[in-house]
């Protein structure tokens, strides 16, 4: 879990770090707008982590605003997961995998969905936190 956390940290601290850089290389402003941008990504951060701890405890608030109903399988697409491959593999009608869930990320990082939830909340804040701690000092 802390590796997942820090790794995590690591990646979006690079890429934070870049665009505040670049943002200050490339803008009129120079370090005052490098400055802002920090301060910005630091804020957009924190309220990151503050949606995904609630989805973690099972308050989903951007489902709420979104108020849809959850996709499903179409009745005539239900019926043919039913069916079984035949002897040629080619002609034969195969099961499908019908969940609109990205389930590679569960299965890549390992973990359950509500520890991944906490520990993205937990790298969001520390990221979050430190933008905001160096946006004081540009």
């Amino acid at each position: 879990m802390t590796a997942y956390i820090f790794r995590k940290i690591l990646l979006h601290g690079c890429v934070s770090a870049a665009l505040c850089v670049l943002l200050g290389l490339f803008s009129r402003g120079g370090r005052l707008y490098a400055g802002f941008g920090a301060a910005f990504l630091g804020a957009a951060y924190l309220l990151a982590a503050w949606l995904r701890w609630l989805k973690a405890g099972g308050t989903d608030l951007l489902r709420l605003l979104r108020r849809r109903e959850v996709q499903q399988v179409p009745y005539f697409h239900q019926r043919d997961k039913l069916k079984t491959p035949g002897v040629w593999p080619g002609r034969g009608k195969f099961p499908y995998e019908d969940s609109l869930d990205s389930e590679r990320q569960q299965r890549e990082s390992g973990l359950p969905p509500r520890s991944r939830l906490q520990g993205d909340a937990a790298a969001f804040g520390v990221c979050g936190l430190a933008l905001l701690a160096v946006s004081l000092f540009i």
